[in-house]
């Protein structure tokens, strides 16, 4: 069982400050780690860094480049994806339930923005076990 002082510390370490929702992602460590929903956010977190890339390479290639509409497309799946994960895993944080849901998975421009940016906090938490397991 991880402890979740230690993985918050490791994510704080490696995004060096660059966080944009801490307190939500402190709240999604310390609800799951060590519990039945730890994997779930470790499934979140390998969605969440496909998200972040394939986000990256869509801006940088611009819509009419090549592979476009595949990368599209596969992005559209990984986001729903993630967006179940994160809701099925909120359950274990009721206070947090309707503030996750406004603010990340609402019906609004905002929240689509808040999502992507949610998601690079969350990629960190992939980070930190890639780098966990290229130390051993």
């Amino acid at each position: 069982m991880e402890n979740p002082d230690i993985i918050l510390s490791d994510i704080q370490k490696l995004a060096s400050g660059r966080l944009h929702f801490p307190d939500e992602l402190e709240a999604l460590v310390r609800a799951s780690a060590g519990g039945e929903r730890w994997q779930d956010v470790l499934a979140l977190s390998f969605h969440a860094k496909f998200l972040v890339r394939a986000s990256e390479v869509m801006k940088r290639i611009g819509s009419q480049g090549e592979g476009y509409d595949k990368l599209s497309a596969e992005f559209s799946v990984q986001m729903e994806t993630a967006q179940a994960l994160l809701l099925h895993i909120t359950e274990l944080i009721p206070e947090m339930k309707a503030s996750f849901e406004y603010r990340f998975l609402g019906l609004r421009a905002l929240s689509l923005q808040n999502f992507l940016s949610f998601m690079q906090d969350v990629s960190w938490i992939k980070n930190r076990e890639i780098d966990n397991r290229n130390a051993r």
